[in-house]
């Protein structure tokens, strides 16, 4: 069933979740309930299936978990959620990983949990305490409940590595840990905090398991491009830090761009006037037009600055979408391999997205009017001609050079200068 249908279904079945309603349907077997609260009352939590996957609604927070449903080593952990009208509360739920002792005192199990504001959270809970792991975060991933739609959906994924876990959502990543830091092995299952009504489509865990010639190949790769010299670093570790170089120089180059004069001061990639109308500007300059053509030129690295930003999301899923052998160029490649493994991976979608942001900036600025009123003075000049040209176009083509220009700056620099390398993985696999 796709996401459509499923929704709709669900928003018919959804009003009539109560507990009365609950028990008419099949619980799920072999699954259990245990109540943040001892004292709690277990009748106002209910829990039924409903496929695809099981409803719940909740009186007291709690989890749920069937004791069965365990992972260890390395996996993937995949929970699809849909939440329905909460109505002012921004009570989390999500998954928990690595569970033990579940029906006892001393019970203990790490949690990754959302809430309706676009918001994430990563917890302990040891006993009857718990202990923040990343605190309240926002994230662009998280689809938030506005009540623009019955439901908000979101897909919680965490992968387990051998040395490090990483939390998405919708495909994205929220987060990154050492996997010292995580409780990984032991029950899997679901929390869901107070007054919720929730649907869970999928609860699935897959173990990773990788090709030991696949490894051997990556680490014979690795070794000959002097990355796998320092014994203690694994293949994962250093393919975290060529994930991570990959984040940094993007988030750099997005950072230096996307801000006022990102474009302007910068020289390297400043937006000049067009080729094709340079004759153009040195009749307006030459007649005491030259302020009307700075603004005009201003006004185009404007457009470009507030593009920019936009293309941060764009990077971010390409790095997810390496492949092995996309991997493998970069790391044998130059030393802006990166940049040009973005530059053919994401031009056409970057392309995509710039192009209503820079027109409308440069609607808002001016500059279509500005270069309509140039040309118009232009053609008063004797023996000045100006050549037709879609000028929105020619703004994204400059951003988007101008964007991988200095993506190929920011990739010299972690390959080549120490200082660059500003967190402790880049300093392990890059400082060599």
């Amino acid at each position: 069933m796709n996401t459509a249908a499923l929704s709709m279904m669900l928003a018919v079945l959804a009003p009539l979740a109560t507990v009365q309603e609950a028990e008419r349907h099949e619980k799920p077997a072999g699954w259990q309930v245990r109540l943040d609260r001892p004292n709690a009352d277990l009748s106002a939590v209910a829990f039924w299936t409903m496929p695809p996957g099981w409803h719940i609604t909740t009186g007291p927070a709690c989890i749920l978990y069937d004791p069965s449903r365990t992972a260890e080593g390395q996996y993937h952990l995949r929970v699809e959620i849909f939440l329905f009208d909460p109505g002012e509360r921004r009570e989390a739920f999500g998954v928990f990983l690595g569970g033990k002792n579940l029906g006892g005192d001393n019970q203990s199990y790490d949690y990754f949990l959302i809430r309706r504001d676009g918001r994430y959270l990563i917890k302990r809970r040891a006993g009857s305490r718990t202990r923040l792991i990343r605190p309240w975060t926002v994230h662009r991933a998280i689809v938030k409940y506005d009540g623009s739609s019955e439901t908000a959906k979101n897909v919680l994924t965490i992968e387990v590595g051998a040395e490090e876990v990483d939390f998405f959502v919708n495909g994205q990543m929220v987060t990154s840990l050492p996997r010292l830091e995580v409780n990984t092995d032991g029950i899997v299952g679901l929390r869901v905090n107070h007054a919720l009504n929730l649907h869970v489509s999928e609860l699935t865990v897959e173990r990773r398991v990788r090709a030991s010639t696949t490894l051997a190949a990556t680490g014979q790769l690795l070794e000959k491009l002097g990355l796998g010299q320092k014994k203690e670093l694994s293949v994962e570790r250093i393919a975290s830090g060529l994930k991570e170089a990959l984040r940094v120089g993007t988030d750099n180059t997005v950072r230096l761009t996307g801000r006022p004069d990102g474009y302007f001061r910068n020289e390297a990639i400043k937006i000049l006037m067009p080729e094709k109308l340079r004759t153009l500007e040195r009749g307006l300059r030459a007649v005491g037009y030259g302020s009307q053509v700075d603004e005009f030129i201003l006004s185009m690295n404007r457009a470009a600055e507030r593009a920019a930003p936009h293309a941060k999301d764009i990077f971010w899923d390409a790095i997810l979408e390496m492949s092995f052998d996309d991997a493998r160029q970069v790391l044998s490649g130059g030393d802006t391999a990166a940049t040009d493994y973005f530059r053919a991976k994401t031009t056409d979608k970057l392309a995509i997205t710039f192009r209503p942001i820079v027109r409308e900036a440069m609607n808002e600025v001016g500059v279509t009017r500005q270069y309509k009123q140039l040309v118009g003075r232009a053609q008063a000049i004797p023996f000045v001609k100006s050549e037709p040209l879609d000028i929105d176009e020619y703004v994204v083509a400059k951003a988007l050079e101008g964007l991988f220009h200095v993506l190929a700056e920011e990739e010299r620099k972690i390959r080549e200068e120490p200082a660059a390398r500003v967190t402790d993985v880049l300093k392990e696999v890059f400082g060599r």
